[in-house]
């Protein structure tokens, strides 16, 4: 039977789409809460594993924050680590990106 995950603060997080580069929360909390959901998706079987390189998503983050200018977005921190780690753990070769107004997570295809 599948799992649904919802961190705890599912109805009180929010993010000020108009200020997308701004931090919400602790870092901490952040990472425990993806951290949360990377190891759901392990035990189902879906990812092999959840290791990747929190540095690298940081990196990352602050790079794009710095060279894009970015009006809006619906993308939360925690959706990019969730992205960002899932595409590290299994490599993806190719992306599909969800249905339009669904709230998944890329579907990654190996071949």
């Amino acid at each position: 039977m599948a799992r649904t995950y919802q961190s705890p603060d599912c109805n009180e997080y929010r993010m000020d789409y108009g200020a997308p580069h701004r931090q919400i929360e602790p870092l901490e909390k952040e990472i425990a809460v993806v951290d949360d959901a990377l190891t759901i998706l392990r035990e189902e079987g879906i990812i092999p594993h959840t290791n990747y390189d929190s540095g690298k998503l940081l990196a990352h983050r602050t790079a794009v924050a710095r060279l894009f200018e970015i009006p809006w977005t619906a993308i939360t921190p925690r959706m990019q680590r969730l992205l960002y780690a899932v595409n590290a753990i299994t490599q993806p070769k190719h992306m599909t990106p969800p249905p339009i107004g669904t709230r998944g997570i890329f579907r990654s295809i190996s071949s």
